[in-house]
């Protein structure tokens, strides 16, 4: 079992052996080896920040020499950096959109340029705006990819930067330090994980009152710097594709359901014993859910329960949405709720409701709507829980007014781009968070992904140094590379006997 004294070992080792390539002028190594120490704690979900890593990461880039713009700033350009470049994926496009709208210049960055990306919705909208844009090839070593970047950002000299990364990105914040003078906001979409660099960035940008709160107790981070700015869901293009599922769902009424399986992925689940009770009581009533991860968690329900004919799993799938305004109710996702998901169900007029733990949970629930509903769609008991959605199912005309009343409680586009708007022109009256000098969010919820990993997780554990660090260590350094693999592989093999 991993725990969190064998994970701070093994990290600290790799954080040791970073400073050493550091100090020996072998910068490459050292980003890639800090890269490994990030990955590794977002993986294992076990702290929300080090110490450790972001001193770490701070001297490598100081030793680095890295000459920051000290001319003028352009408040013209906006610089947007984004580590994935994916439609759907984060909140790209909602702040792409946002960004657009202002009017000014946007100037965009990808740090993972792929072939593919020439076809996707992003890189559409960016040529209709006339932006400027540097696609960073994926497979370029961390050095060039910072030669070609600070080549770029010298050209523009942008006065805003928004960043939305991943939690182990160590170009991000060299590109803070490179813009001393630049109001640099960080888009906080990893709010309930570990990511690295907090301290380079001026102001996070947080989608929910929680994403905040873990960033001041738990990163260390000021509240003058949390902000918020609730998201809403970008409708996917895809088109629904499956013709035999539309014959399969006639006449019935289906429940939707969706995410990462790790949310519901609990032992003793009552998510599952709710679904079990409405499926068994009701013939017309099928459950479809579409997500990626481990699919046992749903294939033991089906065959638990012999809901072959009952229960319609597809995986991941880019037509969700279009499957889920076949659907006629939203059951989210417990005891991992999904956020934006549930957004999506308000967008295709879908009533909603799911189990949640305690009244404090609902809070947090609630804090990604602009208001909440009228009729109350979080329960803290599965008897209850059933019962509201055995009034949906017989009840046809209460399932069309809940389903009219959730329309209304997400944010939309304009919304949005109004609240960008504001903090391109420095008022941030209407996104202050204020949080209290108690306030500790309760952290319970994401031990359940942490016993996920512990569980499912040890022997890709001791992949990730071989994945993440790649043949270009190798070849950097060969005798090292073979001495932390050997530490890795000695270690697996304690662990597993």
């Amino acid at each position: 079992m991993l725990v969190k004294s064998i994970i701070d070992q093994d990290c600290d080792y790799f954080l040791s052996k970073a400073s050493g390539f550091s100090r020996n002028g072998q910068f490459e190594a050292a980003l890639r080896t800090i890269e490994l120490v990030a990955h590794t704690y977002y993986h294992t979900s076990h702290l929300y920040d080090s110490l450790d890593i972001n001193r770490t990461l701070s001297n490598t880039l100081d030793t680095l020499n890295l000459v920051a713009v000290d001319e003028a700033l352009d408040a013209q350009y906006i610089l947007f950096v984004d580590y994935y470049g994916l439609d759907n994926r984060g909140l790209t496009e909602q702040y792409l959109r946002g960004i657009l709208d202002s009017g000014l210049k946007l100037v965009y960055l990808h740090l993972n340029w792929e072939r593919g990306f020439l076809t996707s919705n992003i890189y559409t909208r960016l040529i209709e705006a006339n932006a400027e844009i540097l696609g960073v090839p994926k497979h370029n070593s961390l050095l060039k990819k910072l030669a070609m970047v600070t080549n770029f950002i010298r050209q523009y000299k942008p006065q805003n930067v928004f960043f939305h990364t991943s939690p182990w990105d160590t170009i991000s914040p060299a590109i803070a330090a490179i813009l001393p003078a630049a109001v640099k906001f960080q888009i906080n979409i990893t709010d309930h994980a570990y990511w690295i660099g907090s301290q380079y960035y001026d102001f996070i940008l947080n989608f929910r009152k929680l994403g905040a709160a873990i960033s001041v107790c738990h990163r260390g981070v000021s509240r003058e710097k949390q902000l918020l700015i609730p998201m809403y869901p970008i409708i996917p293009e895809a088109r629904y594709k499956d013709e035999s599922l539309a014959d399969d769902i006639k006449d019935k009424i289906v429940i939707f359901s969706g995410g990462n399986t790790y949310k519901v992925s609990v032992e003793g689940n009552s998510y599952f014993d709710v679904l079990a009770t409405i499926l068994k009581k009701y013939n017309n009533v099928l459950f479809i859910y579409i997500g990626g991860g481990d699919h046992k968690p749903i294939k033991k329900f089906i065959s638990n329960n012999n809901f072959e004919k009952k229960v319609i799993y597809l995986g991941e799938r880019d037509d969700f949405f279009d499957i889920m305004k076949l659907s006629d109710i939203y059951f989210g996702t417990y005891p991992i709720g999904g956020g934006l998901m549930s957004l999506y169900a308000a967008s295709a007029a879908l009533p909603f409701l799911s189990l949640v733990q305690g009244t404090k949970h609902k809070i947090k629930f609630y804090e990604l709507m602009k208001r909440k509903p009228k009729f109350e769609c979080l329960f803290e008991s599965k008897d209850e829980c059933i019962a509201e959605f055995e009034r949906l199912i017989t009840e046809t005309a209460y399932r069309k007014r809940r389903a009219i009343d959730f329309t209304k409680v997400a944010i939309n586009e304009k919304e949005f781009n109004r609240k960008i708007r504001l903090l391109l022109g420095m008022d941030f009256m209407e996104s202050t968070i204020l949080i209290d000098e108690a306030e500790s969010p309760d952290t319970e919820l994401f031990s359940v992904k942490q016993r996920y990993h512990e569980k499912k997780f040890i022997q890709k554990y001791y992949l990730i140094p071989l994945k993440h660090l790649g043949l270009r260590l190798l070849l950097i350094d060969r005798t090292r590379f073979f001495k932390a693999g050997y530490h890795l592989v000695a270690r697996l093999l304690s662990r597993l006997k």
